[in-house]
C-alpha cells in the first residue's frame, strides 16, 4: 500500500470529514449496544430458562427486543449518511474528470480513444466510491468491538480467553496471506480492462474496414483472447474470496468445537454456567470476526488504490493555459520558426522552422501534400496544440499568453469532417448562444441550407455525429454556423472536399461576398479557390516550399505548376 495513494484517497475524502466523524460516532455506539446482547443472553438463559424465573425471562427479551430495534434504528440513519457520502464523492469525481477532460490538451486524445476513456472513467470512480461502502465505515466499530470483546472474554472465563487470543495472530496471517494475493488479481483485472477498452474503441471506430477487408474472424479471436484474459483474472478473484471464507469458516468451527467442549467440561464440573458458556462463544465471534474484516479492508483498499492512482495521475494531467491576457483586435498573425512534433511520433517534425505572416483581411490557401503540415498549422493557430519552439502572434502578443476562450472566440472553423451533437439543426447552429431570427435566417441562406430547412424545420434532429444528414448538409450546415457567429477568422480546412457542386458555389459566393473583412485561412486544392486568394503558402514536409499569389506561382515555381497540372488531370 503506497503512502502516496492513501494520502491522496484522504484528499478526496476530506470534504466528507465530518459527516465521517459522525457516521464512526454511531458505529461505536452500535458496538457498544451490541455487546450487551450476549449479558442479556446468559441471562434469559441461566435465571430464566435454568433458573425458571419467568419475570427475569419476559423482562429480559423484551429488552434485547427494544435493544435489537435501536440497533436496527442506528443502522438506518448511520447508512442514510453513507449512502449521501457515496453518491456525493460519485458526482463530485465525475465532474472533475469531465471538467479536467476537457481542458486537456488534443495530443491526450490522440492516445485514447472514446470508449478507452469512458471506460477508466467508470471503473475508477466506482472503485474509489467502495471507500465510502458499509464494510469499510464497519471496520471502525470493529476496533472498539475486539476491545470489549477481549474485556468481556476475560470477565466471563479467563482461562478459555486464552484460547480465542492464542488464535488472533494465526487469522491475521492467513488474512494478510489473501489480502496480498487479491491486491496482485486486482491490478492485472485493471490492466486487462484498459487494455481491452483500448482494443475494443479501436475495432468500433474501425468496423467500416473491418467489414470491407471481411476481418469478423480474425477480431473475434481477438476478442475471444482479451475476453478469456478478463475472465481468468476475475475467476482468480473470486476463487480468492472463496478461499479465504472458507478457511474462516473452517478455523471458526474449530474455535467453536474447542469452546463447547472446553465449556461442557467446566459446566459439569460447576465451574461455570451454561449461560455463561455462550454469551463466551457471542464475545469469541465479536474478537475473532473483525479481525477478518479489517484484513479484507485492505484487501478492499487493494482493489480501490489503482483507481485513486489511475484518477489522480489523470487529473495531474498538465491542462490548456485558459488564463491570459485580453485578446488584440485583430491584427496579422505572424510565425517564426515555428516547429512541433505530436506525443505519438515525437522523433518527426510535423511543422519545422516554419515562418510566415497572414495579413490581417487577407485571404490566405494553404496547400501541400498529405502529411506537408496544413492540419498541424491549423491546429497550431488554434491552440489545439503546442509548438515545441518559435512564436505565434497576433498583433504582435504571443498568442499562448492570451486568454484561451476569448482567443479561440476569433475564429470559426469548417472543417472536412463535420462534428454535429445530437440534437436539433437550431441547436447545432446556435451552441448554446442566443441568435435573432433574422440572423439565423440569413446564415441559413447564405450556406445553401434553405431547402432542407424548408422540409425539415430547424427543430429536425440530425443524430449522433449527424448521421440523420448527408455529407453535403452537414457541410452547408457548418458554414451556417460560421456564418452565423461571425467571428473576424474564417479557417475553412479541407472545406469543399467532399461537397457538390452546389455546396461548393455557396462556399465560393460566401468568400467573395460576405467575408470581404474577415482573415481568411483556407487549406483548398481548388483551382477555382486558389485564384480567389491574397497568398497562397506553398507546405512540404513541415516547411515553407513557396509563397505568393495564384498567377506568380504559376509562372514561376515549377512544383506549383506540377501540382495544378495533376489537379486538373
Amino acid at each position: 500500500m503506497k503512502k502516496a495513494s492513501v494520502s491522496e484517497l484522504l484528499k478526496l475524502l476530506l470534504p466528507y470529514k465530518f459527516k465521517i466523524l459522525g457516521i464512526v460516532t454511531i458505529l461505536i455506539l452500535n458496538a457498544g449496544f451490541s455487546l450487551i446482547l450476549p449479558l442479556l443472553s446468559k441471562s434469559i438463559m441461566d435465571d430464566g430458562f435454568i433458573g425458571g424465573d419467568q419475570g427475569v425471562l419476559i423482562l429480559r427479551v423484551i429488552q434485547t427486543l427494544m435493544l435489537v430495534i435501536l440497533i436496527c434504528g442506528i443502522d438506518i440513519m448511520k447508512d442514510k449518511i453513507r449512502i449521501g457520502i457515496q453518491n456525493d464523492l460519485n458526482l463530485n469525481l465525475s465532474r472533475n474528470f469531465f471538467r479536467h477532460l476537457s481542458r486537456l490538451n488534443m495530443s491526450y486524445f490522440d492516445e485514447k480513444n472514446d470508449a478507452e476513456i469512458l471506460n477508466n472513467l467508470r471503473m475508477d470512480i466506482e472503485n474509489i466510491c467502495m471507500v465510502a461502502d458499509n464494510s469499510l465505515f464497519f471496520v471502525f466499530a470493529q476496533i472498539f468491538s475486539i476491545i470489549g470483546g477481549m474485556v468481556g472474554l476475560f470477565i466471563l472465563n479467563a482461562k478459555l480467553a486464552g484460547l480465542v487470543v492464542l488464535l488472533i495472530p494465526i487469522k491475521y496471517l492467513i488474512a494478510r496471506y489473501f489480502a496480498k494475493q487479491n491486491k496482485k488479481i486486482m491490478q492485472q483485472y485493471i490492466m486487462s480492462e484498459e487494455v481491452y477498452s483500448k482494443w475494443f474503441g479501436d475495432v468500433v471506430s474501425g468496423m467500416r474496414e473491418i467489414k470491407l477487408f471481411n476481418l469478423y474472424q480474425h477480431k473475434y479471436a481477438e476478442f475471444q483472447d482479451y475476453q478469456e484474459n478478463i475472465v481468468e483474472n476475475s475467476k482468480k478473484a473470486n476463487l480468492l474470496l472463496t478461499y479465504n471464507m472458507t478457511t474462516e469458516k473452517v478455523i471458526m468451527q474449530i474455535l467453536m468445537s474447542c469452546i463447547y467442549i472446553l465449556g461442557a467440561i467446566q459446566v459439569f464440573n460447576l465451574e461455570t454456567s451454561v449461560g455463561t458458556t455462550f454469551a463466551f462463544i457471542s464475545y469469541s465471534a465479536c474478537v475473532t470476526s473483525p479481525i477478518t474484516a479489517i484484513m479484507n479492508i485492505k484487501q478492499m483498499l487493494a482493489g480501490i488504490f489503482p483507481s485513486v492512482e489511475r484518477y489522480v495521475a489523470f487529473i495531474n494531467i498538465e491542462e490548456e493555459q485558459v488564463e491570459g491576457e485580453k485578446v488584440p483586435s485583430m491584427g496579422d498573425i505572424t510565425l517564426t520558426d515555428v516547429s512541433m512534433c505530436y506525443d505519438t511520433n515525437p522523433d518527426k517534425y510535423a511543422i519545422e522552422n516554419l515562418s510566415l505572416t497572414i495579413k490581417a483581411g487577407s485571404k490566405t490557401a494553404v496547400i501541400g501534400t498529405n502529411g506537408s503540415g496544413k492540419s498541424t498549422f491549423v491546429n497550431l493557430l488554434l491552440r489545439l496544440y503546442k509548438y515545441s519552439s518559435g512564436s505565434i502572434t497576433m498583433n504582435d502578443m504571443e498568442i499562448s499568453s492570451l486568454k484561451l476562450d476569448d482567443y479561440r472566440n476569433m475564429f470559426s472553423v469548417v472543417s472536412q469532417d463535420v462534428v454535429l451533437f445530437n440534437g436539433t439543426i437550431k441547436d447545432n447552429l446556435c451552441l448554446y448562444k442566443d441568435f435573432s431570427d433574422s440572423a439565423i435566417k440569413f446564415a441559413i441562406q447564405a450556406s445553401g441550407l434553405e431547402g432542407f430547412i424548408k422540409d425539415h424545420t430547424l427543430d429536425y434532429i440530425v443524430g449522433e455525429r449527424g448521421t440523420a444528414l448527408s455529407g453535403g448538409e452537414k457541410q452547408k450546415l457548418s458554414l451556417a454556423r460560421a456564418i452565423l457567429h461571425d467571428r473576424p477568422i474564417l479557417i475553412l480546412d479541407e472545406a469543399t472536399a467532399n461537397t457538390d457542386i452546389h455546396s461548393k458555389k455557396y462556399i465560393h459566393n460566401y468568400l467573395l461576398n460576405e467575408a470581404t473583412e474577415k482573415t481568411v485561412i483556407i487549406i483548398t486544392h481548388s483551382d477555382e479557390v486558389l485564384q480567389m486568394m491574397d497568398n497562397i503558402v506553398f507546405l512540404e514536409q513541415g516547411k515553407v516550399l513557396c509563397h505568393g499569389t495564384y498567377q506568380e506561382l504559376l509562372s514561376q515555381n515549377k512544383d506549383f505548376q506540377n501540382m495544378m497540372a495533376a489537379l486538373n488531370h
